[in-house]
């Protein structure tokens, strides 16, 4: 059973994927800081920003900042956090079911 980052939401496939794991989840290599700590809603919100442009060809930063942001809030890890960057618009339903469909292939 593939489980996911609790804070990204990357499918955790492989060993070498995961960086954390302790009460509050599973945790990728890229949401760890080198001191094994979680990083920042910030950090991690940037991270996801710049994969899904990267990803994506063609991705405008605001499209990428709501993405985010719609990806973060739908996984537990952040439903009772307040972090600023998770303020904002979301990506509609179409908008992140074609980001979601362009990043699996």
């Amino acid at each position: 059973m593939i489980t996911f980052c609790s804070t990204c939401g990357m499918p955790l496939e492989k060993k070498e994927d995961v960086g954390l794991v302790n009460t509050s989840g599973s945790f990728c290599r890229y949401c760890v800081k080198k001191d094994g700590k979680v990083k920042t809603a910030d950090q991690i919100f940037a991270g996801g920003v710049s994969f899904f442009m990267h990803s994506i060809e063609g991705t405008p930063l605001a499209l990428a900042e709501r993405i985010t942001r719609r990806n973060m809030k739908s996984l537990p890890f952040w439903k009772a956090r307040k972090d600023q960057c998770l303020v904002g618009d979301e990506a509609t339903d179409e908008e992140y079911a074609d980001a979601m469909k362009k990043v699996g292939e």
